[in-house]
């Protein structure tokens, strides 16, 4: 019974307590503070509007010590992603003006985020280095200038520091962010977490001393070559740096800690087998994330990379690296994305990589791999998803009835020997997002089955091939949004698409029949459609102008009859039109004088007659104008010449036209 009072009591004082601490608000001298620096910015997007009244805890981006009542918390990062457009939520909601001193009397702050805001070049604040009870300083991305001042090295307690800079310099016309030496950083002993990127290091030569005076360090992000041995590291990225070059240091193997190591995106040069082969064991036992894509290594992979028995992530790609792919890869039991795309590698593939079981991404296209893959290649990756062939010499050797262990979403196959005949494994494949077969040698009847199976299917090119048959009536690929199957045997009427296609190239083939009457209803959001080079008849119809988002028409190499469509064109960045090589009759609408963004005008080999309209002067961005084989009359107009100054290719030939030529 006694403890059950005991029990009641305690219940009944931590109750009272909760509601004391609410009550309690927080300190006036707090308050006044906080009201002091909200004077001080700009706030168009109103986001301190809850900043009223006594109980400043529960401002918006305000954090109490519920014990004390004191602010340790001030967080006012923009929650938006970065962009340029001034009506963007990013612009509306950034926070401007000056950092007022009165935050000095948040004595007990420990966490500042101030990031993703545009304070227009403004300097760190000096006096941020009196808050010394910050532990976490956030000033990434907004919009700070200058050398960073020494005296943050006053925060002894710091454990995170972001100044990472991302903000394109292009539309920010801000000071540099700047640091000419490390030597502050030396006295921030609890820090665990510095982020640096596109921070401008060029004047800092102490770099390697002064990261090894720091004994809690583990994650490191700079902006500049900057390489040593900090023993402590466990995460080291360089990556998207301009300024970085030279070969890859040896030294990198001695950082024993370290589980990942992202240089890629750089200009970094060499070979790297002598960093490989002479990385100490403690660097094979630890690292898990390998990323040197994007630079311009060379030379072979070597063997040893299969010593790294916890690599998860390989990134070699888009470089120029030569040879085989090592076998010994397929040893890399916990390996999940190999990225070998965009290299000179050349031989087999070989057949180890079929037992990586864990592998998600398999990368190896744009190269020069030859030779067959069979079944064996792929009878372990049972967690596949993503597999990029695309653009090498292979050939897929499976037999009919293959039932594959994995369910893929990306499939790039394009320029390797998928056919003669439509690969039957793909029914299998339930979650397909992306397929390219392009130029696959496939010369087989389009399978039914195909129109109605992967249902997520937003990207498909099925192009170059030799692929036959009618399509269905209408597609039921609701996410279908690109289709390429130009330069195929396809025929028949043109099929309904889903609503959500914004690319459409069906050209050469044997497609025939009319274009949809109401096409700016099925396809309200087409920006490219190439039906050239089919059978296909009868009048263009008016609905194709008020398809708003279209930039690329190409119609050209039909049976259209009838007369140019007559209507203003409501597409703002229209760019190039097709309709040469038809039956087209009468005269040049003055209407198509409002594709003012127009830069590729073809109405060669029709019938069309009648002078040209004054109205075409207001396409002043063409580029190509080819009006040839037709009955045009009258004198050739010189606002031509006048009007159109980006003019390349101006084709008249095989008209009616009279006068001299216009100077």
């Amino acid at each position: 019974m006694a403890s059950s009072i005991q029990l009641v009591v305690l219940v009944l004082a931590y109750i009272q307590a909760l509601q004391l601490s609410s009550c309690m608000g927080c300190k006036e001298e707090e308050r006044q503070a906080l009201l002091t620096f909200k004077q001080s910015l700009q706030d168009p997007g109103n986001r301190l509007s809850s900043w009223v009244g006594d109980h400043c805890c529960q401002w918006r981006g305000v954090g109490c010590d519920n014990g004390t009542g004191h602010i340790i918390e001030l967080d006012l990062h923009n929650p938006y992603a970065f962009n340029i457009d001034e009506s963007s939520p990013y612009n509306r909601r950034s926070l401007r003006g000056e950092i007022d001193p009165s935050l000095l009397q948040l004595k007990h702050l420990q966490y500042l985020d101030l990031s993703m805001n545009n304070f227009e070049g403004i300097s760190v604040p000096e006096f941020i280095s009196s808050l010394e009870n910050l532990r976490h300083l956030n000033l990434s991305n907004a919009g700070f200038g200058g050398t960073i001042p020494h005296s943050l090295g006053n925060l002894t307690n710091l454990r995170v520091l972001s100044l990472f800079l991302h903000l394109d310099p292009r539309y920010f016309l801000l000071p540099e962010l700047s640091i000419d030496n490390f030597q502050w950083l030396s006295h921030l002993r609890s820090l665990e977490h510095l982020d640096l990127r596109k921070v401008n290091l060029r004047e800092a030569d102490d770099w390697l001393h002064v990261m090894n005076t720091l004994p809690s360090l583990s994650e490191l992000r700079l902006s500049s070559y900057l390489f040593g041995k900090v023993a402590s590291l466990e995460l080291l990225d360089l990556s998207s740096n301009e300024y970085i070059n030279g070969e890859l240091p040896v030294t990198l193997g001695s950082l024993c800690k370290l589980r990942s190591l992202d240089l890629s995106k750089n200009n970094i040069s060499g070979d790297i087998l002598e960093f490989i082969e002479s990385s100490s064991g403690c660097i094979e036992d630890s690292l898990q994330l390998l990323d040197l894509s994007g630079n311009r290594l060379c030379g072979y992979l070597p063997n040893a990379l299969g010593r790294f028995q916890n690599l998860k992530l390989v990134g070699l790609g888009s470089n120029l690296f030569t040879g085989p792919i090592p076998s010994s890869l397929g040893g890399l039991s916990s390996l999940q994305v190999l990225h070998l795309t965009g290299n000179k590698l050349s031989g087999n593939v070989p057949e180890s990589l079929g037992q990586l079981s864990e592998l998600v991404e398999l990368r190896i296209a744009s190269n020069m791999l030859q030779g067959s893959l069979s079944e064996a290649h792929f009878s372990n990756l049972t967690k596949l998803e993503f597999l990029f062939m695309s653009n090498n010499s292979l050939a897929l050797n499976f037999r009919v009835g293959w039932v594959p262990p994995f369910q893929l979403k990306y499939i790039h196959l394009g320029s390797c020997q998928v056919g003669p005949l439509f690969p039957s494994w793909l029914r299998t494949q339930k979650g397909v997002v992306r397929l390219d077969m392009s130029n696959a040698s496939i010369s087989d009847h389009m399978p039914d089955w195909f129109w109605k199976s992967s249902p997520h299917i937003s990207y498909l090119d099925l192009s170059d091939n030799q692929i036959k048959g009618k399509m269905p009536r209408s597609l039921k690929f609701k996410a279908l949004s690109e289709i390429v199957l130009n330069s195929n045997l396809f025929e028949g009427p043109l099929p309904h698409f889903s609503s959500n296609v914004i690319y459409l190239d069906l050209s050469n083939n044997f497609f025939s029949g009319p274009i949809h009457p109401r096409v700016h209803k099925m396809l309200p959001r087409l920006q490219l459609l190439s039906l050239s080079s089919n059978l296909i008849n009868g009048s263009i119809p008016l609905s194709l102008c008020k398809i708003y988002t279209l930039i690329a028409l190409d119609l050209s190499k039909n049976q259209l009859s009838g007369q140019l469509p007559h209507c203003m064109w409501e597409s703002s960045e229209f760019a190039a039109l097709d309709f040469s090589n038809n039956n087209l009759s009468g005269v040049i609408p003055s209407s198509m004088g409002s594709l003012v963004s127009l830069e590729s005008l073809h109405l060669g080999n029709n019938s069309l007659s009648g002078e040209l309209p004054l109205s075409l002067q207001n396409c002043t961005e063409l580029v190509t104008l080819d009006l040839g084989r037709n009955g045009f009359s009258g004198r050739i107009p010189p606002w031509i010449g006048e009007s159109m100054s980006h003019l390349v290719i101006l084709r008249l030939r095989s008209n009616m036209f009279s006068g001299g030529i216009p100077s």
